[in-house]
């Protein structure tokens, strides 16, 4: 799932305060997603989720949680239907702190 950025709200003096995450090279990001199709009530039914992780060390602050962001080789791992499931799970790990900026916004 590619995206701009994403959100998130963490306590600062008390308050929340809205905090834009992006990649620090300006690049999309890109998050580890699961998605199905169903039937339900007679009729077809997408769903969809973002994989979330524990956040680095730097990125805590933020939340107890931060969705998984894929390196572009990673994505491609991670859309292969031939890859088994140890090695998807590899794949679910905190950016590294440098890669994302968060800024108040």
């Amino acid at each position: 799932m590619p995206a701009a950025a994403f959100v998130e709200f963490p306590m600062v003096g008390g308050t929340k305060v809205r905090h834009r995450v992006t990649r620090a090279d300006g690049r999309p990001i890109l998050f580890a997603g699961l998605w199905d199709r169903w039937r339900g009530g007679g009729a077809e039914v997408y769903s969809f989720t973002i994989i979330t992780a524990e956040p680095s060390e730097e990125l805590r602050w933020l939340h107890h949680r931060m969705p998984v962001i894929l390196s572009d080789e990673a994505s491609e791992v991670w859309l292969d239907r031939d890859v088994g499931v140890a090695e998807s799970k590899a794949l679910l790990v905190s950016p590294e702190a440098d890669a994302l900026c968060a800024v108040p916004a």
